[in-house]
């Protein structure tokens, strides 16, 4: 028996570790949870410790989702737009050749030369050559048009991010339970029921999307042990001897990824508990009964639609028993003993 707790609580915690989002920062930064809302305008996601970080879009470099979807936050390079090619230079324009004069003829004088125009002389520079005709100047190529922006289009919603929690939940499951310990000094647990077919019903209502109270009935019905057979059969007179068990306890539960389509969850919770045997006849019961705690719980919820899921659950509780019932007379346990009970189970849920 000692084996059989830790082996069930391991197989049961080694599913808790579900497909988690990642939001790569521009600083180098990364975050890691669970993707609440992606828009043009921003981010908000839930971290693994349950706080909920909003991120605008100049922080966000990639978006990447459990199941491998690629956000739109950071994966889209804005548009270029090529620079006009800068203008040829201008030809050179060579100045005009002067005039030839023709020399004197004998006997004739010289050719008076032209007058020189009053803005030239010894020291003065001369005029720079007028430009050419604009309209001949060769025209840089027009500017390319500027691409259309690009149409928004809301993307859809990543498979990663499932709907809200309900605010009710309704719960119905199927297992075994196996006690241990003593139920009192001298009688051992296996001596009076042996394991027994479990059936637990649980009512919550969510106080955050994370955090929730709730009720637990669990119902364990099987066969008696071998010493408490010979009892029915000997003192009662009883040739059929049932074996029952009640818990009912009061828990609180924490979803660790409420808004993910599969979740782990823990429990912590405290209650009553009885124990009986019950025989042929009306008065031949003995009945066990007394407190519990703690009630230690682990499980992993699958969602579904519609707010409809299932899921695994295990459960380690500790309790001691204050009074004994036989045939209908009560009977006060001076000497208490500590036992506990080992159950696993499946599920179904609504409004998951």
């Amino acid at each position: 028996m000692s084996v059989l707790v830790p082996a069930a609580l391991a197989a049961l915690m080694a599913l808790a570790a579900p497909e988690l989002d990642t939001v790569m920062l521009k600083d180098g930064g990364r975050l890691r949870g669970t993707v609440v809302e992606e828009t043009r305008s921003g981010l908000t996601i839930e971290l693994t410790d349950g706080r909920v970080e909003r991120l605008l879009p100049g922080q966000v470099s990639r978006v990447v989702y459990g199941d491998g979807a690629i956000g739109i936050l950071g994966g889209e390079a804005a548009p270029t737009v090529a620079p006009a090619a800068p203008a040829p230079p201008a030809p050179p324009v060579a100045a005009p050749a002067p005039p030839a004069i023709a020399p004197a003829a004998p006997g004739a004088s010289a050719p008076t030369p032209p007058p020189a125009d009053e803005a030239t002389g010894p020291g003065v520079a001369p005029a720079a050559p007028e430009p050419p005709d604009a309209a001949l100047a060769p025209r840089p190529p027009p500017p390319r048009p500027a691409p259309p922006p690009p149409v928004y289009r809301p993307a859809p919603r990543p498979q990663g991010q499932a709907r809200p929690p309900s605010l009710f939940m309704l719960a119905g499951g199927l297992g075994l339970a196996v006690p241990t310990g003593d139920a009192e000094p001298g009688t051992a647990m296996s001596d009076v029921i042996t394991p027994q077919f479990l059936m637990e019903l649980e009512a919550g209502l969510r106080l955050t999307p994370a955090l929730m109270l709730g009720l637990v009935l669990d119902i364990g019905v099987g066969d008696a042990a071998s010493d408490a057979r010979a009892r029915c059969r000997n003192e009662w007179g009883s040739s059929d001897c049932t074996g029952i068990a009640l818990h009912f306890a009061l828990q609180a539960r924490y979803t660790f990824a409420p808004y993910a389509p599969a979740t782990p969850w823990i429990a912590l919770g405290v209650g009553a508990e009885a124990t009986g045997l019950g025989g042929s006849g009306s008065d031949d019961q003995l009945i066990y009964s007394g407190s519990q705690f703690p009630r230690l719980s682990a499980g992993y919820d699958f969602r579904g639609a519609y707010g409809s899921g299932w899921g695994f659950f295990g459960t380690v509780a500790f309790g001691r028993y204050s009074t004994v019932q036989v045939r209908s007379v009560d009977y006060d346990l001076g000497d208490r003993s500590t036992h506990g009970w080992v159950m696993v189970g499946v599920r179904a849920i609504l409004g998951n």
